[in-house]
This record gives C-alpha cells, sequence and structure tokens, in this order.
C-alpha cells in the first residue's frame, strides 16, 4: 500500500532541528499548519480521525482545531463519554495547489487543517474499503491493533503554543498504512524542508520479510538435525 503523506508547516519564528522530537521552538505563538495528501491511489480516500486533549495555559487549556471550509473529525479525550466516527481525507479543505510524489510520481491533492492547540493527540488514519467507516470513537476507546480486524495506523501529535514545544511524531504504532512525515518553515510555496521521517514498508512485504526469515532458519535447523544423524 502506499503512502498519506502528512506535512506539518510553521511560519517565522519557529526554528526546529529534527522530525523525530520537534521542539526547541523560541517564541511559541502561531498555530500548526497540517497538510495531509493520500498518495494511496485508493478507489476511496482513507478515513482519518483526531484524537485529542486540552493543553496551554491557563490550566485546563483548550483542544482547538480549525478545519476551515472543510471538515475534520475530532474526538476529545477530555470527555469522559464521546462517538466520533473518521471521515475521509477528502473532506478536509483543499489547499489550493497539488503536490508530486516524490513516492509515486504522481500529482496528488493538498488538504489542511490547523491546530491551536492539542495535547495527547493521536492522527489516526484507516483504509478505506468503500463500506463505511471501520470504527467510531466511543468512550475513549481506541482501536487494536491484536483485535481489529481493519487496516489502520496512528502517530502522535501534540501541540502546545505556550511552551517550547512544537509536535511530537515520534509514534507510528500498527506498521498498517505507510506514513511519510515532512516538516517545513515558512509557507507555500516558499518552504524549507527541516526534516522529514517515513515508513513504507507494507504489512505484505513485512510478513514476506517474516515469511523468508523463518523459512531460512528452518531451514537451518533441518540442516543442522540432518548433520547430526
Amino acid at each position: 500500500m502506499k503512502p498519506v503523506v502528512l506535512k506539518l508547516l510553521r511560519h517565522p519564528p519557529f526554528l526546529l532541528p529534527s522530525i523525530a522530537l520537534l521542539a526547541a521552538c523560541g517564541i511559541c505563538h502561531a498555530s500548526l499548519r497540517v497538510e495531509v495528501v493520500d498518495d494511496t491511489g485508493a478507489v476511496h480516500s482513507p478515513f482519518l480521525l483526531l484524537v485529542g486533549k486540552k493543553a496551554g495555559t491557563p490550566s485546563p487549556g483548550t483542544l482547538s482545531v480549525n478545519a476551515g471550509t472543510g471538515q475534520i473529525a475530532l474526538a476529545n479525550a477530555d470527555e469522559a463519554t464521546n462517538n466520533v466516527m473518521p471521515l475521509p481525507v477528502s473532506s478536509l479543505q483543499d489547499a489550493g495547489y497539488m503536490s508530486v510524489s516524490d513516492y509515486t510520481g504522481e500529482t496528488r491533492t493538498v488538504r489542511f487543517f490547523e491546530v491551536d492547540s492539542i495535547g495527547s493527540g493521536a492522527f489516526l488514519v484507516f483504509e478505506n474499503e468503500g463500506t463505511g467507516a471501520p470504527f467510531t470513537y466511543v468512550n475513549n476507546a481506541n482501536p487494536n491493533a491484536t483485535v481489529s480486524n481493519f487496516r489502520f495506523d496512528q502517530c502522535e501529535i501534540t501541540y502546545n503554543p505556550t511552551i517550547d514545544s512544537g509536535a511530537n511524531l515520534t509514534s507510528i504504532d500498527a506498521l498498517s498504512m505507510p506514513m511519510h512525515f515532512e516538516h517545513f518553515l515558512g509557507t507555500h510555496p516558499s518552504m524549507t524542508k527541516i526534516g522529514e521521517r517515513r515508513f513504507y514498508s507494507s504489512l505484505e512485504s513485512i510478513l514476506g520479510k517474516f515469511s523468508a526469515a523463518m523459512a531460512s532458519t528452518l531451514k537451518t535447523l533441518w540442516l543442522r538435525q540432518t548433520a547430526m544423524k
């Protein structure tokens, strides 16, 4: 499966050194623009769900996400009860320009939303098989890679504009939906890439490597056993 591309854009004076832990900005007061590019080439646009808590000062802060003229599924994990269904990536606002994938070579639509503040956030992406959303976020229950019978993946996305922090995108859990993260300084078209992280191995390729490793191990064990006879 081809990747979903997540782009982070921040305006000066933000200077962030790496994508592993996006932090150490000097003056934190602007929003974080998150651009999403569906590079899967699938018939149906993948589903997206953003989960988070309040962040910022004064306590308890706020959970503030701006979808502009688009729509985003946002679940407030501070609430004891919630019932939120993910929406297709195509529901996000169109950025008005395209992006050429360095993975597929295809020209893709860029969509976006803006984050003013979000704590303990998770960006979840689900495969869309055309039969409706496979998951609903109910009472703070996240999908589980060990029991869920659908393809999904998630990463952390936390942003607090009141302290020296940015977005933490270090967690890619289910290894099921390939993702490519890029971090930019500036705005389109004058953007400078200052970091990226990608994971392109599909579930099939991971299982293939596992099967090959197991076959090699079993062959070695068989040869050893044969030699001992």
